[in-house]
Formats: C-alpha cells, structure tokens, sequence
C-alpha cells in the first residue's frame, strides 16, 4: 500500500514539473523568474532555471519507474504465495 502510494506522489510530482517546463520553455532565456529552493525564494533567469528543472524531472521518472518495476515484483511474488498456499480472495457484495 505504501507503494502505491509513493508512485502516486511521484506522478503528481512528474506532472508538476512537466507542466513548469512546458510553461517555461517557450520563453525568452534571460526572463526572470523565481524558484523555491528549501524554503528560500530565489531570483533566477529562465535558462539557469530550466536545466535544473529537467534534470529533477528526470529524476522523478527514474524514481517511478524503479517503483512501479518494484511494485509489479512485490504483486507477483504475492500472487505465487497465494498459489503456492492455496490462498483465496473471497470478496462480499
């Protein structure tokens, strides 16, 4: 359940910065524009700001990735356990 949940925090994170990076690439390098860092609020340029953006966003679907991979592991050694136990998941209606 963790799992799912992390993965879920993730995306939105993906999404965020996706959508920061669409806004700001389209725009003059030498704009300015402010980035929080740790609480601080710094006054950069768009071009100073991009790279880092990219590079957090790649990371995050690095992240996702290996987590998802990791929770598609976990679900099938639970389904074997299941199988090798002979376990059944009676559901109510």
């Amino acid at each position: 359940m963790k799992l799912m949940i992390y993965i879920f925090c993730f995306n939105n994170c993906f999404g965020l910065l996706r959508a920061v990076i669409d806004t700001l690439s389209p725009l003059n390098g030498d704009r300015k524009c402010f980035r929080l860092v740790n609480g601080v609020l710094l006054e950069r340029t768009v071009k100073d700001v991009l790279p880092a953006l990219q590079t957090n966003h790649d990371g995050v679907k690095n992240i996702m990735n290996n987590l998802v991979h990791s929770y598609k592991t976990k679900e099938e050694e639970f389904i074997a356990f299941q199988k090798e136990h002979n376990i059944k998941v009676i559901s109510r209606s």
